[in-house]
C-alpha cells in the first residue's frame, strides 16, 4: 500500500491508525520540509489524546513500510530521509 498523506483530515489520520495498528507515520508540517520530517510508530504517546494532528501547521504521512514513506518523503521534499526519528516510540529505521 502506497503511503497517504492527511492534511485537514484528523478524522482520516485517526481512522487510518485505527485500521493499522502496526504502521507508521511521518509528523511534518503542512507543506513539508525537509528540516522536519519525524517518523514515529502508531500509538506514539506523543500524539495520545491530542487534537489539531492534521490541521493548518502540521501533516501526517501514514503507511504500513518505512520505505514506501521514504519514497513518498522524497518526491515531496527532495530529501532522502526522515529529519529525526521519535524517542519515545522508537520506530525501526527499515522495512
Amino acid at each position: 500500500m502506497a503511503a497517504i498523506w492527511f492534511r485537514n483530515n484528523d478524522d482520516g489520520f485517526k481512522n487510518w491508525c485505527e485500521a493499522h495498528s502496526c504502521g507508521f507515520f511521518v509528523n511534518a508540517h503542512h507543506k513539508p520540509v525537509r528540516k522536519y520530517l519525524v517518523l514515529h510508530k502508531v500509538g506514539c504517546p506523543a500524539f495520545k489524546g491530542r487534537g489539531g494532528l492534521t490541521g493548518p501547521q502540521y501533516s501526517k504521512l501514514c503507511s504500513d513500510s518505512i520505505d514506501d514513506q521514504r519514497s513518498a518523503v522524497r518526491r515531496e521534499t527532495d530529501t532522502k530521509d526522515f529529519s529525526s526519528i521519535c524517542k519515545r516510540c522508537c520506530p525501526p529505521t527499515s522495512g
